[in-house]
């Protein structure tokens, strides 16, 4: 008799014990799916604030019109991606569907400084980042502009801070996009979109 009764007590055991796991898992799921939404919260935040920093900096290469859908793009110049991607933007920039706004970094290589630098400092940004990208030599993957050789300090700090920035949304590399999601806020895509992604987010 006793032992039925230890059997029946083990059982309970057992039962309370999955009970309490089953709680746990739920518990731990719970805060799991809140620390996510507090997570994508705080990426979004970072991201407008990114932003920000972007536009109050005043150094963006700005292509196409305002009325067009916005593209942020940190980007190198000796970068074949971006080179890959300007290429493929830049039908949609001039047919008006999209606006590109790029911040330049320069970190791939040692003359990525001097060339971003080239570019901001240049009479036309916009007409030196075309040049760099009209001319790029894909065989040696750099940019088609010659590199400033002595880089203002202030302009390096900006390029740094670009980085920086590029950093502190989880870019990894270059390209890195911030673009308006389907809910409106801002978000993050790294490396080279597909061309299908990029026709339908200018509307085509």
């Amino acid at each position: 008799m006793s032992i039925v009764t230890a059997e029946l007590n083990s059982g309970n055991a057992w039962s309370a014990i999955r009970t309490g796991l089953r709680t746990t898992l739920v518990v731990f799921v719970a805060l799991w799916l809140a620390g996510w939404s507090w997570g994508a919260a705080a990426q979004e935040t970072d991201v407008a604030g990114t932003i920000k920093q972007l536009e109050s900096a005043g150094k963006l290469v700005i292509e196409g019109p305002d009325s067009a859908p916005r593209l942020y793009v940190f980007a190198d110049p000796n970068c074949i991606f971006c080179n890959r991607f300007y290429n493929m933007a830049e039908p949609l920039v001039r047919a008006g569907k999209l606006q590109l706004r790029w911040a330049m970094v320069g970190f791939l290589k040692p003359t990525s400084m001097g060339r971003s630098a080239a570019i901001l400092s240049a009479d036309d940004p916009l007409q030196a980042l075309r040049a760099n990208e009209a001319k790029f030599n894909a065989n040696a993957e750099q940019g088609g502009i010659a590199p400033v050789q002595q880089v203002d300090p202030s302009m390096q700090a900006l390029i740094n801070r670009n980085f920086t920035a590029m950093q502190a949304v989880g870019g990894t590399g270059t390209p890195t996009l911030l673009y308006r999601s389907d809910k409106g806020d801002w978000a993050v895509r790294v490396g080279l979109p597909p061309k299908a992604w990029l026709n339908s987010y200018a509307g085509g």
